[in-house]
């Protein structure tokens, strides 16, 4: 004899609170990624542009968002060396940014695919 399964609505509700639990916890670490991967571009991008406006490099600011975009900038801050310093700092802080963003969207991407079934696209 095959046993019977009552679902009630009690374990209706339950599901329906993991699977909403799910996707707020997917769509803030997807907020996260975002907001990390974004603010880092930011940065890389703020440095180039005040070195290309011939920012003071002794001001205080200046070398905070400096150090800043060392640290950020997977090490391609001498990825690549043309003569013009305005170039170097440009090219490869530029793609430093673009790789933030980059990895960014492929993180974002895979939570995504990891978590369809919850998320409401």
């Amino acid at each position: 004899m095959a046993e019977e399964h009552w679902v009630t609505e009690g374990d209706r509700l339950r599901a329906e609170r993991a699977r909403l639990h799910k996707i707020r916890t997917a769509n803030v670490l997807i907020t996260l990624i975002r907001l990390v991967c974004g603010l880092a571009a930011a940065v890389l991008v703020a440095y180039v542009l005040l070195t290309l406006s011939g920012a003071n490099p002794d001001n205080d600011v200046m070398q905070f968002v400096a150090d800043l975009a060392d640290v950020l900038s997977f090490g391609l801050q001498d990825l690549f060396t043309p003569a013009d310093p305005s170039v170097r700092v440009t090219v490869n802080y530029g793609l430093a940014a673009v790789l933030w963003l980059v990895i960014g969207a492929v993180l974002t991407r895979i939570l995504r695919r990891l978590s369809s079934p919850y998320l409401i696209s």
